[in-house]
């Protein structure tokens, strides 16, 4: 009788892991929906940040790109470096 007892425990021990298993598959599940609509209610604007990140990169860019195509960027790099430059010991 003892071990009919223990198998009776036992089995009722499996269905409440079983029960509580499924309680947390179905709160997860609700945490990752809801984790889910605040990404896609922030993908627009991380989206719109990202274009107008390119946009003034290219802005920049295309305003750098005649100055060092025309070599003045060279003769700044070239006198800035010079300027920085400790004075030699004479």
């Amino acid at each position: 009788m003892a071990s009919e007892d223990k198998f009776d425990m036992l089995l009722r021990r499996i269905e409440e892991f079983k029960r509580r298993r499924v309680e947390a598959d179905q709160r997860r599940s609700t945490d990752l929906l809801s984790l889910k609509t605040v990404v896609e209610a922030w993908m627009p604007k991380v989206q719109k940040n990202t274009e107008d990140l390119q946009i003034s990169v290219g802005d920049k860019q295309s305003k750098t790109d005649p100055f060092l195509s025309s070599g003045g960027g060279k003769a700044f790099i070239f006198l800035f470096l010079t300027s920085t430059q400790p004075p030699s010991p004479n």
